[in-house]
């Protein structure tokens, strides 16, 4: 978290696994929630860009919803949230 985005976490929470190419891969994917976090500095390599949004789970599902969040892992790793958390942060 520290190297990619810059946030510190007290506690991060494994709340699900997923494959995101069944049959192809044997890749899995492990998704957590960070809590308590703290912002720092950011140290992503030279070709990485990020921009960090602040979003309500509404405004997720209206990105969902609308095609502007469309990869399948953020659609997974979200709907693990939802479950997890029966839709309440």
């Amino acid at each position: 978290l520290r190297e990619e985005l810059g946030v510190v976490a007290d506690n991060l929470e494994m709340i699900g696994i997923f494959n995101p190419f069944n049959g192809v891969t044997n890749e899995i994917c492990n998704v957590f929630i960070a809590k308590n976090i703290n912002f720092t500095d950011s140290k992503p390599d030279e070709s990485e860009e990020f921009e960090i949004l602040a979003l309500s789970k509404e405004q997720i599902f209206e990105k969902i919803a609308s095609g502007e969040i469309w990869d399948g892992m953020t659609i997974a790793a979200f709907m693990l949230f939802v479950v997890k958390f029966n839709g309440m942060a």
